[in-house]
């Protein structure tokens, strides 16, 4: 996520993800990765509006508490500044949500197309080491010691 937030490929991290604002371009020019198989659709404008609402909303609240400002004053602040943040950050929030995709799609984790695949083995794992404290390592379920 945090490639695609850069709007960098998620998979090798090279710039380019977008050719203009919005238009996300066919493959990686470094990778191949084919980014029109990762589709956001409507979930970028979604959380772009759920982020803006957030931050503008709560502003605008505030500065009627504050100084009760005539209605067009509100509007002349809250307008501009909701179209601003908006067109600011959806290019951002959809190469985001794209990277996202791209880490939750299983069909593109076959021959190396996917995410890096991390093996953990729990039955290995202790916070103590029953050799060096002389206690006995704890088991899940056994609570903090």
């Amino acid at each position: 996520m945090k490639r695609g937030l850069r709007r960098c490929c998620p998979r090798c991290g090279a710039y380019g993800m977008f050719t203009g604002y919005l238009k996300v371009a066919k493959t990686c020019h470094r990778c191949g990765l084919d980014f029109e198989s990762i589709r956001s659709d409507d979930v970028a404008p979604y959380f772009t509006i759920l982020i803006v609402g957030h931050i503008v909303v709560p502003l605008l609240l505030a500065i009627e508490q504050a100084y009760a400002p005539p209605v067009w004053v509100e509007m002349a602040i809250g307008l501009p500044a909701t179209l601003i943040f908006t067109l600011a950050l959806l290019p951002f929030i959809k190469g985001a949500v794209m990277g996202a995709i791209w880490v939750s799609k299983p069909e593109l984790a076959h021959k190396g197309l996917g995410p890096p695949q991390f093996i953990c083995n729990c039955e290995s794992f202790s916070l103590h080491s029953s050799k060096s404290s002389g206690r006995e390592p704890l088991r899940p379920g056994d609570g903090a010691a």
